[in-house]
């Protein structure tokens, strides 16, 4: 073997031997542990969690009015979970995000509507589930239609997301 090439072999092998040692030393000394969370730093953190989580909430609640309001259909099936379901007053489902989202779009072409919301009651669980209720009418000025209903609707949060899991809209108004 050539006495160059065989020199680098062993320099090489001596290198792997010297990190192979220095991990298994590093692996075999005992880790200095973290410091523990004092008890004040945790609620302070997990408070500010829920508050981040609440102000995100309130944001997707107004998001979903104004994109209704604004006939913003992009915007509206944007806010709209993969498993989206409707209940319609009428009785009326619809599954999925995909057929909730062609609804949406039909429905937010036609500029002859008007819809106001009262906001009832607004549930927030950490960053897991959110609930509101709106009061709310709907209106068809050329027919002369108003009907008030009664909206409630679930978010669940995904991949740092409010998302609307579930819309249901019953005979209104609130009372």
């Amino acid at each position: 073997m050539n006495p160059t090439r065989r020199t680098r072999l062993l320099s090489t092998a001596a290198l792997a031997a010297v990190a192979a040692a220095t991990t298994i030393s590093a692996s075999a000394a005992p880790e200095t542990p973290a410091p523990a969370p004092r008890a004040a730093d945790q609620h302070h953190s997990a408070t500010h969690w829920h508050q981040r989580c609440a102000a995100q909430f309130d944001h997707a609640v107004r998001a979903y009015v104004k994109t209704t309001q604004t006939r913003n259909a992009p915007g509206f099936n944007a806010l709209l979970d993969q498993d989206a379901t409707v209940i319609f007053a009428n009785g009326g489902v619809l599954s999925g995000n995909k057929e909730v989202s062609a609804f949406i779009t039909d429905f937010f072409a036609d500029p002859g509507w008007t819809q106001t919301f009262t906001k009832l009651h607004q549930h927030v669980e950490g960053c897991r589930t959110g609930f509101v209720l709106f009061d709310s009418v709907y209106s068809v000025p050329a027919d002369h239609r108003v009907s008030p209903l009664v909206i409630g609707v679930t978010f669940t949060y995904r991949n740092g997301r409010w998302l609307v899991l579930h819309n249901q809209d019953s005979t209104g108004p609130a009372s």
